[in-house]
């Protein structure tokens, strides 16, 4: 039986906070995203934190699509990311 993937894949909507619109309408778009896991349904303590990582995302109508554990550790936050760490 093998272990926990080193990657997971992702795939999410992102919106205008202000306006509802979704982001990357009519031409795609780079966004810089911050991803964080979190050892609590509430991810409200830094000591919750068990994984973090950003990463450059094209995002289209909204839509876009991620392989976690690709990304760049977070600074302030690298112990908790890549390379130190596998999401696994």
């Amino acid at each position: 039986m093998a272990g926990a993937p080193a990657f997971v894949d992702y795939q999410g909507t992102v919106f205008d906070g202000t306006s509802s619109t979704a982001l990357g309408t009519g031409t795609p778009e780079n966004y810089t995203m911050l991803f964080k896991i979190y050892n609590s349904a509430t991810g409200t303590q830094v000591s919750d934190l068990v994984y973090a990582e950003t990463q450059t995302v094209t995002v289209s109508e909204g839509l876009f699509s991620v392989r976690l554990g690709a990304g760049a550790p977070i600074t302030g936050f690298e112990a908790k990311g890549p390379p130190e760490i596998s999401i696994a």
